[in-house]
């Protein structure tokens, strides 16, 4: 997968669950620098929890509500981003 692709895979997850609830004013790479982290978190060796997620997004947007109030989605995304992870592994 080639790293736009990738990028670009991984804005759109992001973007599906709009953790900030951004997007009806907000342009869609209001969280491009999310996502670039999401994206050195796939590429690197960590498992990707849930927690991992919630750390990476709480550095950008300190007082969130989605890493607490939205677990389910939290976890949904940290769990599709692992298999990405997994996936790039098995193809290298």
């Amino acid at each position: 997968m080639t790293d736009d692709a990738l990028f670009s895979a991984i804005r759109a997850l992001v973007n599906q669950h709009d953790p900030e609830e951004l997007l009806d004013i907000a342009p869609q790479d209001e969280y491009d620098p999310e996502v670039r982290e999401f994206t050195n978190l796939v590429r690197g060796r960590e498992k990707i929890t849930s927690e991992v997620v919630a750390r990476a997004w709480l550095r950008y947007f300190g007082a969130s509500d989605w890493p607490a109030e939205r677990r389910e989605e939290l976890v949904e995304v940290a769990i599709k981003l692992e298999a990405i992870r997994r996936d790039l592994q098995s193809h290298s």
